[in-house]
């Protein structure tokens, strides 16, 4: 009887000691695991906050000199860098320095494309500096997606000095090549 009683006791311990664990156990893994994640953000180890287009983005610069066929007001198509199979340009600002005689045509710039050249837009004015060195100046900020493969084009307009001994204008593009695995690029509308 004794032996039964001490069965008992020991079975019954063991039994007490499995619903302690069982019952605390889940609170105690909890905290772990809560404390496992945390993600504290401080100026010694910050926590990445940009999401995977921003971090993925090249920046994007091309620049072109080029010279008027000949002086007087015409357009020149000025075409940049092809965007590389697999990314989609956003061009985010033009700036051209061009060599003028006059205000007649303001200096002003179309952005198209060798895919769809009669598709020319935005559209930006610039200035002309006048008598003191007969510049033709133009710095805008605008938005223009390229797709992959094609070639952006800067049609620049002005009233064009003749130039002699090679390029006396020339134009950048700048902005961004998104990667198009990332951010899936939709197709352009033509």
């Amino acid at each position: 009887m004794n032996f039964i009683k001490k069965a008992v006791t020991t079975l019954g311990g063991i039994f007490l000691a499995a619903l302690l664990i069982a019952a605390l156990a889940p609170k105690a893994t909890h905290g772990l695991v809560a404390a496992l994640v945390q993600v504290t953000n401080t100026t010694a180890n910050p926590a990445s906050t940009w999401d995977a287009d921003h971090a993925t983005r090249i920046p994007y610069q091309s620049y072109e000199a080029f010279a008027p066929v000949f002086a007087g007001g015409q357009t020149l198509p000025v075409s940049f860098a092809q965007v590389p199979a697999g990314y989609r340009l956003v061009i985010q600002n033009i700036n051209a320095d061009l060599a003028v005689v006059s205000d007649n045509p303001v200096p002003s710039a179309c952005i198209g494309s060798n895919f769809n050249p009669f598709q020319t837009f935005p559209c930006v004015t610039g200035v002309y500096t006048g008598s003191q060195g007969d510049f033709g100046v133009i710095n805008q900020q605008v938005t223009r997606y390229i797709g992959p493969g094609d070639t952006p084009v800067l049609g620049v307009l002005a009233d064009f000095s003749s130039c002699s001994g090679g390029p006396c204008d020339s134009a950048t593009i700048s902005g961004y090549l998104e990667n198009c695995a990332v951010t899936g690029c939709p197709a352009p509308v033509h």
